[in-house]
């Protein structure tokens, strides 16, 4: 899902820039895969909404040829429409389980998907009452999800710069300054997504992982932007030396965050070893030990169940 909700936001960019109907037609694809990947990535579809907006409002200056204002108009509203098209054409063939079927013209919504979709809504809501549900209970919604994206998912330097730069793009397309809107779809790609996501009961990290390529992307253009600005005339020595031990501090930090986050994943859980040392140190039903070993050498417990006996009874040789 991560993959292809990156392709739709680079396609994105791209047709902002370009408005060309073969950018639209590579967004419709990638929405399309991404939302047969995951529903939830359905959202996604508003950016290109967005984008197709900002290319059209030129055509309302009346002072502009009416043929131009038409290209404009028909162009963007098309490339919109193609992108709807194709997107819904990749649902089809990447999900088929979606579609009653059985050929590929079988388009009408399959009710056994739709009963899973219901169901999986009702599980996560917060309304079913079962073990999973419990752990999310006096979680504060949008505070918790935005406190584990920075200190887990992207690390605190990388995390708090992201959503730092974040901040200053909405704040500059706000004020209209220039070149603003280039950082329009990140922006609101991580507005409208974390509104969505953040406020939902179950905040499991994954459900977040659809933001990271826009953050990661906002944040460096935030970084880098700020050394730029630092080594203009008219800025001062301090900052011109502040700015790259930022950047470089942010980088460092978060490659070392990432080795100490991933080393988790290096060593076998507590739980897991835990459970190694039941199995070579307490006999089970039938077990064996090697004659003549040390004592520190495990013992060897047979998985079989007993059928009889009341105590646990080594095997003799």
């Amino acid at each position: 899902t991560n993959l292809f909700v990156a392709w739709a936001i680079f396609f994105a960019l791209r047709t902002q820039d370009t408005g060309k109907l073969w950018d639209y037609a590579a967004f419709g694809v990638a929405l399309g895969a991404s939302v047969a990947s995951r529903v939830n990535a359905a959202p996604l579809a508003a950016v290109i909404a967005v984008v197709a907006i900002v290319r059209i409002l030129p055509a309302l200056d009346r002072d502009l040829a009416w043929r131009e204002r038409s290209r404009i108009w028909n162009r963007n509203v098309g490339g919109v429409i193609l992108a709807a098209i194709l997107s819904l054409v990749v649902f089809r063939l990447f999900n088929p389980y979606a579609f009653s079927g059985p050929y590929i013209f079988g388009i009408l919504p399959y009710d056994r998907f739709l009963d899973t979709l219901a169901n999986s809504r009702n599980m996560v809501s917060g309304d079913a009452d079962w073990a999973p549900n419990w752990q999310w209970a006096n979680r504060a919604s949008y505070l918790f999800s935005f406190q584990n994206i920075v200190l887990w998912g992207l690390g605190i330097a990388l995390g708090v710069t992201a959503w730092v730069v974040w901040a200053f793009s909405g704040w500059r397309i706000l004020r209209g300054k220039v070149d603003a809107l280039r950082q329009l779809v990140p922006f609101v790609w991580i507005l409208g997504y974390f509104a969505f996501a953040g406020g939902l009961w179950v905040m499991s990290m994954r459900y977040y992982m659809p933001l990271y390529p826009s953050l990661v992307l906002l944040a460096a253009w935030g970084l880098v932007e700020f050394v730029r600005r630092a080594y203009m005339p008219s800025t001062t020595l301090l900052r011109k030396g502040l700015a790259p031990l930022l950047l470089i501090g942010v980088v460092g930090f978060t490659l070392i965050w990432g080795a100490m986050f991933t080393n988790i994943y290096r060593h076998m859980a507590t739980f897991t070893q835990a459970s190694h040392w039941v199995w070579e140190n307490l006999p089970g039903d039938f077990y064996m030990r090697i004659d003549g070993a040390d004592p520190d050498v495990p013992l060897v417990n047979i998985p079989l169940w007993n059928t009889g006996t009341s105590s646990s009874t080594p095997i003799e040789d």
